[in-house]
């Protein structure tokens, strides 16, 4: 189980995206009996190989979050990314050593964004042309929509399919509460009441005190 300044803080970021989310990613959807996994969705920017297409990925996040960063992958075959696999960049648990504990959810979606549109080789690169790339925007919405889970995330991808990209708009939950359905976008304020904040007033993270350590392990001496 994640600790309670991992979860809390988890909590308070999707608060954030839902109220304000950044430029070509529009949704997120967060596992609510699993605060350490979340999908987003990323919105190919026009003019851009990737124009009019759809793609999910997912963030991982370790337990010691904000302290640490979160892997991230791409779902959706894309041409820049492989699928299912790691992605080697400034804000992923592949450089711990240029994480910043103020970055926000937001943040590192925005910084990928703006990554896929370069030709950067790292890990996870895939090297397509423009027209494959295009090719593969076009299939992205069937693709998603071809795998249940990830179209239960993202409902409102369903329209895209059958009207193309202008027919995009946020999901609202249904009406009957199903546990299932999907939390993600600007409109998921029920399921994000159900996810209680313990204390909103720390707003900046603090890293454990040490000195607590000592005396935890004194205090399992004595008992």
């Amino acid at each position: 189980m994640a600790p309670k300044v991992c979860v809390n803080k988890l909590k308070k970021e999707m608060r954030a995206f839902l109220a304000d989310p950044p430029p070509h990613v529009p949704a997120v959807h967060v596992n609510e009996k699993n605060m350490l996994e979340w999908h987003y969705l990323i919105e190919g920017p026009p003019d851009t190989p990737y124009a009019g297409g759809m793609y999910i990925g997912k963030l991982r996040f370790p337990p010691e979050y904000p302290f640490k960063p979160p892997a991230i992958m791409m779902l959706t075959p894309n041409g820049r990314f492989e699928t299912n696999t790691r992605i080697c960049m400034s804000m992923s648990d592949y450089h711990p050593e240029t994480w910043n504990p103020l970055w926000s959810v937001a943040s590192i979606l925005t910084g990928l964004l703006s990554f896929m549109l370069e030709d950067t080789v790292t890990a996870g690169y895939m090297q397509t042309t423009d027209e494959q790339k295009k090719q593969l925007a076009s299939e992205s919405v069937a693709w998603v929509l071809r795998n249940k889970q990830l179209a239960q995330m993202f409902p409102q991808l369903q329209p895209v399919a059958e009207q193309g990209p202008s027919a995009y708009a946020p999901a609202t939950p249904p009406e009957d509460g199903d546990p299932d359905a999907s939390c993600a976008s600007q409109d998921a304020g029920v399921a994000l009441e159900n996810l209680s904040l313990d204390d909103g007033r720390d707003e900046q993270p603090k890293q454990p005190s040490k000195a607590k350590q000592p005396k935890a392990k004194q205090r399992g001496r004595r008992n």
